[in-house]
């Protein structure tokens, strides 16, 4: 079943050719179009962005498909073209930055609390592994922890540890910016 939502995210998929979008939520549908694959180097960043405005099966419809550039792009790096139109891509080649401390059972800030990292955002310790779905401006994410609070410091975890962070809840206060933060946030109690 698709639910319905309203993001913002960008590709994390490096594959030079680019990201395929398809037809349907299906590795087996019709490739409809490609997005710029994400490229970085010392000094540059550059990828997709796009709207995010359903979910079906670990797969997000998108549209508005265009390049992001996030850092000066070398002369060398030509301008690529990108998909506007309407399709799928698996959320595994999907990310957003997560200005929220909270994770949740539901896409309900009243629902049960998964997570509180005490008022850090996810994106500050951690980092979204797969998109699994989305409703409204929430994002069901899959994530792991990289670091923990030590006082006013952050302590990179150890490789165990951060396989034993992995987990999945829903968030909300989802930023499709890499280069800084959006004007939204949820790191209050409860949200």
């Amino acid at each position: 079943m698709e639910t319905r939502c309203d993001l913002e995210g960008w590709t994390t998929d490096t594959d030079p050719k680019g990201l395929n979008v398809r037809a349907a939520p299906s590795v087996q549908a019709a490739i409809v179009g490609t997005l710029p694959g994400y490229e970085a180097s010392a000094d540059s960043l550059r990828t997709s962005r796009f709207s995010i405005t359903g979910s079906a099966n670990g797969w997000l419809r998108i549209e508005g498909g265009r390049e992001y550039r996030v850092q000066d792009v070398p002369d060398e790096w030509p301008d690529r073209p990108a998909y506007a139109g309407s399709g799928w891509i698996s959320g595994r080649h999907a990310g957003f930055a997560v200005q929220s401390a909270h994770g949740h059972a539901k896409p309900d800030a009243s629902s049960t609390t998964l997570l509180d990292l005490k008022g850090d955002w996810l994106t500050d310790v951690g980092a979204v592994d797969r998109i699994v779905a989305c409703s409204g401006k929430w994002a069901l994410v899959d994530f792991h922890l990289e670091h923990r609070r030590d006082g006013d410091r952050l302590v990179d975890l150890t490789p165990r540890e951060k396989t034993a962070s992995s987990a999945r809840a829903w968030f909300r206060a989802v930023c499709p910016l890499i280069e800084t933060t959006c004007g939204e946030s949820d790191s209050g109690p409860g949200n």
